[in-house]
Order: C-alpha cells, then structure tokens, then sequence
C-alpha cells in the first residue's frame, strides 16, 4: 500500500489546488431546529431511556452527541496528529521530500479542519468552547501520558499511525453517513463535506507512512506496538468519559431529568463499546484501508 512517485505527485497536488480553492462555510443558523446526526450514532439511542426523553430532550441529546463527534476529530487533529506527522515528515524531508511535502500539506489541512470544528461548536454552544476545544472529549490521563512518551519518538511507534488512520478513515465514513441521512441540519453536512475533501487523501498518505515504519521494525516491537494499539483503541471506544459527559449537560438543560442521571449513566456504561463508533470502526465495507491492512498485520486487529 505504498505510494508511488505517481501517486504522490498526485496527491500533493490535489493538496495545492484546495488550498487554492477553500472556502470556510458560514456559521450555522441558530437556533438550530434539526438533528446534527442519525440517532443510531448517539449512545443513549441504544438504550431503554432514549424511549422514556421527550422529543425536545432527544433533539438536544442528539445535537450535543454531534458536538461530541466533532470534538473527538479535533482531539486528533489539532494535538496528537499535528505532533506525531510534523516529527515524522522532519524526519522524511531528506530521504522522501516528496512523501515529506504531502504530509506538510496534510497538516495544513488538518489545522483548518480543527478550525472548522471549533467554530461550528462555538457557535452553538459558546459558554463550552470559549477558549478551548475539549469539552466533552478528553483523553484519560493513563491513555495521554502513553500517547506523549511514544509521540516523541514516532518512527518506533506505528501504532501512533494506525490510531490517526483508523480515525481519519472512521471519519470519513462518518461523513459518507452524514451525506447520505435526511433531515440533518445542512450546517452540520456541509462541515462534515468539506471534511471528506481533505480526508480521502489523507488516510492513503497514512497506510503508507504504516508500511513504512513497520518494515523499519523488528518482528517483537511491531508486536508490542499491536497490543498498545488494541489497549488505546478499547479506551476510545469505552463510554466512560465523553458520553458521560453529554448526559450531564443535557440534565443541566433539562433539570426534570436529574434523578434519572444515574440510571442513565449506568445504561451508557453497560453498553461496554460505544455503538456508533464500534459501528463503523468494525465494518470492513466502511474502512477499507484499515481493514486491508489488519490482514497483513494482524497483532493490530481488536477483535
């Protein structure tokens, strides 16, 4: 899955041409009356309690679930991408200047779309965003302090590239999703459309920077970067923090439902996965390129 020079020419400049030709969307009109996404991918949908909210609480439940969706590619995109790609295309400019120029481009883009998000959840929710885009999405300290230690030396560490891949690619399979569902607020679509843009080229420039570290690897590191990647993984897709937190502040708009929360809380936890993401993240149909990939290196399958 490596690209060639022909490929990479291509890429880089499909990049140049939308610099050229972005134009940031207009803020969404408030207030917004629509869904932000398909129900199935909130976690209280897979529950008894989404039944028992009235239609205002689903709606509003539904928008802040989006919210959160945004802020988990801006988890990635602003903080640990930027890190983990600007140290492994400083490390390319000599040997691969070409490879090098894509992946500066592709952080260029990913600061954009970190913008973007940032801007559409401002808009919607300013008291929440107001110098900082980590409301609901936070990493848990254990799960940061590994992702820090092995981000300052990522050559040796391709399980960094697998989570920006599996990301990027849920993403855009997330965004094909968004595209295809009725009713969804046009804001919402249209940010997630200019989001698909960038990230179909991305995920290729990822499955080629994890061919080539893994080959740089012996066959024991490669697998001890597998079993960092499934723990990382189970983590994010664990509904311990970030969905929590979106049933708090629904409570906080909706005091009626304030002696539910924890039952509420306690039906989203034994959910094991969060259903959305596992979703798509185990759908081969949906991540091609990941799936692709696990079959020649398969220490990085989780299932």
């Amino acid at each position: 899955m490596s690209l060639d020079l022909e490929q990479l020419t291509a890429l880089q400049q499909a990049s140049e041409a939308a610099q050229g030709h972005y134009r940031a969307p207009p803020p969404p009109s408030l207030p917004l009356c629509q869904p932000l996404v398909a129900d199935r991918f909130t976690q209280l949908w897979h529950t008894p309690w989404w039944e028992r909210l009235s239609s205002a609480q689903q709606l509003r439940y539904n928008q802040l679930s989006g919210l959160r969706a945004n802020e988990l590619f801006m988890l990635f995109e602003a903080g640990f991408t930027q890190r983990v790609v600007a140290r492994l295309q400083r490390r390319l400019q000599q040997r691969q200047p070409l490879l090098a120029d894509c992946l500066r481009l592709m952080l260029l883009e990913e600061g954009r779309h970190h913008a973007l998000f940032l801007a559409f959840n401002r808009a919607l929710l300013p008291a929440a965003y107001g110098d900082a885009g980590g409301y609901f999405a936070r990493p848990g300290q254990l799960a940061q302090g590994l992702l820090a230690l092995v981000g300052a030396i990522p050559g040796r560490w391709p399980l960094l590239v697998w989570l920006i891949l599996l990301l990027e690619e849920f993403s855009t399979a997330f965004s094909r999703q968004l595209l295809a569902e009725p009713g969804l607020a046009p804001s919402y679509v249209e940010l997630h459309r200019l989001h698909l843009l960038d990230e179909a080229r991305h995920v290729q420039l990822d499955a080629s920077l994890i061919e080539l570290l893994s080959a740089e690897l012996r066959p024991w590191a490669n697998a001890l970067n597998g079993r960092l990647f499934r723990y990382l993984l189970a983590e994010l897709l664990a509904p311990k923090r970030s969905g929590i937190r979106v049933l708090h502040h629904l409570v906080a708009e909706f005091p009626a439902l304030r002696p539910a929360l924890p039952q509420m809380v306690a039906a989203v936890r034994a959910l094991g996965r969060d259903p959305g993401l596992a979703e798509l993240i185990d759908s081969p149909q949906a991540l091609p390129l990941t799936h692709a990939l696990l079959q020649r290196y398969p220490a990085f399958h989780w299932r």
